[in-house]
């Protein structure tokens, strides 16, 4: 019981600080300590990574440090989260576990080339 909480607040932790980013990990970290398929990990990610950043929305609020913004943005930012979790939501129903493993592991290496492209940009950059 102890461990789930301690991986549960290491989770909460590292999605609040990585955002949705931090989804990767929690697919590792449910899969391997907790015997999930992918398919439930990836809903358990978004659980975790949900209740940080409402934790993290609260807190802004409460503390007044709500930076400047554009409703605008603010509004279509809102109806594309939305629209992708329904269109999301459809096509983890239709997907099988496999499927989804497939696609996590591309992503994956989408994800590592663009932080190896940006690291190189970066690194470049700056000297």
């Amino acid at each position: 019981m102890a461990a789930c909480v301690i991986i549960g607040l290491a989770l909460g932790i590292t999605s609040n600080f990585l955002g949705i980013s931090g989804g990767p990990v929690n697919l590792v970290v449910f899969y391997y300590f907790f015997s999930m398929d992918t398919k439930a990990a990836a809903q358990n990610s978004l659980y975790v990574i949900f209740s940080s950043q409402l934790a993290s929305l609260l807190v802004t609020i409460f503390t007044g440090t709500i930076p400047p913004f554009s409703w605008v943005s603010l509004i279509l930012m809102v109806c594309g989260g939305i629209g992708g979790g329904i269109l999301g939501r459809r096509l983890n129903k239709n997907m099988s576990n496999h499927a989804v493993e497939r696609l996590f592991f591309f992503l994956m290496l989408g994800i590592m080339a663009l932080s190896v492209y940006n690291t190189f940009w970066y690194a470049l950059a700056a000297g």
